[in-house]
């Protein structure tokens, strides 16, 4: 299912349809050795499949979406290119076995995270490698809502000013004005591959960072 383009604008909750889930750590580390490359040995697996939950019974409440975000955080594209985009990406996920819930553009007014949701467990710092605990990206998201004027800010492992979207997360997350998401979609290769991602780039006019992302 194609969605109609969305813009949230300064008045407006930033991504209102967006949920941001944090698991919060009170331990940041106090060593400053290289940090621990993020790896992920297997690919993701494919979002288990949704049943209905019989009567009286909890069933599955978790989404799964695909993110799709220009790799710098104020760029935009022009309305047609960000259609097509969301066309492709819909077919990515038309061919038999396959579905998709919805597959959406969202223009955002101000730069706006775009995370990962439960997935977001880690983050280091770009300086002196420490662990920034994840209550820290917390306070971040309650003092200014999910978007920024400004994305550089004071870390808290050693003081050192730098970029939200320099900080090296466990799992990618975003910055950005623009999306195209694809929400519990289910197909043999559940991720956009590089070449799909190419694809993407070319049909919007700019590379392309893609977040997994579970609410």
């Amino acid at each position: 299912m194609v969605e109609p383009p969305e813009r949230v604008t300064r008045g407006s909750v930033a991504g209102s349809r967006v949920r941001c889930v944090w698991r919060y750590r009170t331990t940041v580390a106090r060593h400053t050795a290289p940090p621990r490359p993020f790896r992920r040995d297997t690919p993701p697996s494919p979002p288990p499949d949704r049943r209905v939950a019989s009567p009286g019974r909890l069933g599955p409440v978790s989404d799964d979406y695909i993110r799709l975000v220009p790799t710098d955080p104020d760029w935009q594209p022009r309305p047609a290119a960000a259609a097509a985009a969301v066309a492709y990406v819909a077919g990515l996920f038309a061919g038999p076995g396959d579905t998709v819930e919805q597959v959406r553009q969202v223009f955002y007014d101000r730069v706006t995270l775009i995370d990962a949701g439960v997935h977001t467990e880690r983050i280091a710092c770009p300086r002196c490698a420490g662990d920034i605990g994840m209550d820290w990206l917390g306070d971040l998201v309650r003092e200014n809502g999910m978007s920024f004027d400004r994305l550089d800010v004071a870390v808290p492992c050693c003081g050192a000013t730098v970029e939200l979207n320099t900080l090296h997360y466990e799992d990618p997350i975003g910055f950005a004005r623009f999306e195209v998401s694809a929400m519990n979609a289910v197909r043999a290769g559940y991720e956009l591959d590089t070449t799909e991602l190419a694809r993407v780039a070319e049909l919007l006019g700019h590379p392309v960072a893609q977040i997994l992302a579970r609410y």
